[in-house]
């Protein structure tokens, strides 16, 4: 599972997550998804990569609350490790 480094709200329902994954960021090229789980039972859910920063390994995506899974993960914060990528 994968840390939480910083957490923003853009507007009502929209959050921007910087998450801790070196392993993905490493591999990861433009305009490919990611998978995402609140934790390890979570569902599976695809995100478009709002950006890489390959030297600190950190992804970006920016989650739009639209049901149960996606307000879940809106209310994680920086003290949550446990996203799945």
């Amino acid at each position: 599972m994968n840390r939480i480094v910083d957490k923003y709200q853009l507007c009502e329902k929209v959050h921007l997550f910087r998450i801790e994954a070196p392993h993905l960021v490493a591999k990861a090229k433009a305009g490919q998804f990611v998978i995402l789980r609140k934790d390890e039972m979570g569902e599976r859910v695809p995100m478009s990569i709002g950006g890489l920063d390959r030297k600190n390994g950190i992804l970006t995506v920016v989650i739009q609350e639209v049901g149960k899974t996606s307000a879940a993960m809106n209310a994680m914060s920086e003290a949550h490790t446990s996203f799945g990528a």
